[in-house]
């Protein structure tokens, strides 16, 4: 069953004019497990690090190509500057099982997969323990946290996915998940969205310092096992009617030079036939990409929010 909430006024903290460009829905889904994923090393409290999403996504008109988690929960933002945006899937704070239980470690992993222009960025926090209970040496009955992050390349779509998940009585931490763009490291300050009440049918709230996520209100349970988090990036462009563009290329074929026009701003790649990056950059302000030195032969040309370009040269 899916609950679909469409927000287009602001409140509490955000300025008058915005408004949340994301549509926030809710689903359900089977909960899977990665596999054939990069895994983080285990035995750490809160570890940093930094993952390559394989793409770049669009985030609210931020192009990013990797994710960095700062060492506190599941906070993982781009390392971009000045402004980053990402996410909260869960604000517990979490630390390794396998601290104080061996043969129960915690796992937090990464994988991408698809085809060219539709691949799909995958993080999963496994069986990931609450520093809480950890730090207190307790090792019977621990808690743990399944949740997995996904990002879409094509529609630049973003889902938290729970899995299964036991939270003890005795953790005295709030339960939300927030989705954060325009962040300023130096300021603090940004737009951020939380999430609280009910984790089947969540209210959103906004605000704009990262202090203030933090006293926001909880969700009464972290979300049921199967439960998925939605945001849809909702369209703005012209002959945009499913959030996605296409480029415009001539000639194609062609048995010289191509010629592609493409956003401004945007972060682009051109593969091979078989995958392998021969150009990759960042468009310039006349917004086209002359393609004259190729040999003949198959490509593909993919940018955030883009449907992916097949180049032809005879």
């Amino acid at each position: 069953m899916k609950h679909i909430s469409v927000f287009t006024l602001a409140v509490l903290s955000f300025t008058a004019s915005a408004q949340f460009p994301y549509l926030f829905e809710v689903d359900t889904a089977p909960y899977q497990s990665l596999l054939n994923s990069t895994l983080v090393p285990a035995g750490l409290d809160d570890p940093e690090f930094t993952a390559d999403l394989g793409f770049y996504f669009d985030f609210n008109g931020i192009n990013i190509s990797q994710l960095t988690q700062y060492g506190s929960g599941t906070v993982v933002y781009s390392p971009t500057y000045p402004l980053s945006n990402g996410v909260i899937p869960i604000s517990y704070d979490i630390a390794d099982k396998g601290l104080v239980t061996a043969n129960d470690p915690s796992v937090i992993r990464w994988t991408t997969s698809g085809q060219l222009g539709e691949q799909v960025f995958q993080l999963e926090w496994n069986n990931c323990g609450i520093s809480q209970e950890i730090n207190g040496g307790t090792p019977e009955n621990l808690s743990y946290i399944n949740v997995t992050l996904k990002m879409y390349e094509e529609t630049g779509v973003i889902e938290f996915h729970y899995g299964p998940s036991q939270i003890n009585p005795g953790i005295q931490e709030p339960c939300w998940s927030s989705l954060g763009y325009d962040f300023n490291y130096t300021t603090q300050e940004g737009q951020f969205v939380v999430t609280g009440g009910s984790s089947i049918s969540p209210a959103l709230s906004y605000y704009s310092s990262i202090a203030e996520i933090y006293s926001a209100p909880s969700l009464t349970s972290i979300p049921p096992n199967g439960t998925i988090y939605r945001f849809t990036p909702q369209n703005t462009g012209i002959n945009d009617t499913n959030g996605v563009f296409e480029f415009l290329a001539s000639p194609n074929p062609s048995n010289s030079n191509i010629k592609v026009s493409i956003p401004s701003d945007a972060y682009w790649t051109l593969r091979d036939n078989s995958g392998k990056t021969i150009h990759s950059g960042h468009a310039t302000d006349d917004n086209i990409l002359d393609f004259e030195s190729l040999t003949p032969g198959t490509y593909f040309l993919s940018a955030p929010r883009y449907q992916t370009l097949k180049l032809i040269i005879l």
